[in-house]
């Protein structure tokens, strides 16, 4: 009887040491696989290598490192910048971001992105961004041009703007009279601070209308990424709401102040050009009081 109870035991544990090694096999061969489709979508090594990085010290899952590098596969494989998710993905391991919450992310912004490109893409084909690109030469290859401009547009779908509002956008931002005085990295600049502008989830026209105006007063990339942070600083210390401060700007661009000065003007308070606190002629120091806008955009960044 010990004899079969022995034998017994020595089988189930072959079982087990088989049926467990057969589970890691089948794991590790999945694992292969799916790097291996990561690196044939252009997905660099040293990338690859630091998400294994991440799943050795236990900060994912095999499963949540699979989904993200899915995502990234089937964004290249469309030929759509799948950097963005790599990066996204990166960021969220860094600052410690749950894993499961870093794959919720990476799944939205797989969407926004899809969104975004069905949008740029048509907009690229219009003569008028093509003769724009061609005027930019080398500085802004057109790949490179559609890809970024692509990314900047994807914030905005993350916070929410509709389809509609962005494509309405687009037609303003590629009127002749924009592109002819923007290049490239201007129109991405206006594009990437749409979400960031005080006002743009409630009223995403009026913000389109306002990049429009930036881009023709003569704005370049740098002074247009310093704006939101300028216009932020400026309601503080005016204490006008949002749609308020947003009308003062506006006015200073139409009064062909140079884009220098306006930053400079509205970091020191100055939201109709004027001394700091002066409210500017037509702008109602109550406009948009009670109505969610006096913070900003609600959206978040």
């Amino acid at each position: 009887m010990k004899f079969y109870k022995n034998r017994l035991i020595t089988f189930i544990a072959g079982v087990l040491i088989f049926g467990t090694s057969g589970v890691l096999q089948a794991q590790q061969n999945n694992k292969a696989q799916w790097m291996q489709q990561a690196r044939n979508a252009g997905l660099e090594q040293s990338v690859l290598n630091e998400f294994q990085g991440h799943l050795n010290d236990k900060t994912i899952s095999e499963d949540q490192l699979a989904s993200i590098i899915r995502s990234a596969t089937s964004m290249s494989e469309q030929d759509l910048p799948a950097d963005i998710i790599i990066n996204k993905a990166l960021e969220g391991f860094s600052k410690g971001v749950p894993g499961e919450r870093v794959v919720s992310v990476v799944g939205q912004l797989e969407q926004s992105v899809a969104k975004a490109a069905a949008i740029v893409d048509p907009w690229m084909n219009k003569p008028e961004v093509r003769q724009m690109v061609n005027r930019s030469g080398s500085a802004m290859p057109k790949e490179r041009f559609r890809n970024e401009l692509t990314k900047a547009t994807s914030k905005s779908f993350m916070q929410n703007m509709s389809s509609e509002s962005l494509s309405n956008i687009f037609d303003q931002v590629g009127s002749s009279s924009v592109l002819s005085k923007s290049g490239p990295a201007e129109v991405i600049a206006a594009v990437g601070i749409l979400p960031d502008l005080p006002s743009s989830g409630s009223n995403p026209k009026g913000a389109g209308e306002f990049v429009v105006r930036a881009l023709k007063g003569g704005f370049n990339a740098n002074e247009l990424q310093k704006l939101p942070s300028a216009m932020k600083v400026a309601q503080q210390r005016s204490q006008l709401p949002a749609a308020s401060v947003i009308e003062g700007v506006a006015g200073q661009m139409q009064g062909n102040i140079p884009a220098k000065q306006i930053l400079q003007n509205l970091f020191n308070g100055k939201v109709g050009g004027g001394p700091p606190g002066d409210i500017p002629k037509g702008i109602d120091k109550n406009k948009g009081r009670g109505t969610g806008n006096s913070n900003g955009n609600s959206n978040g960044n």
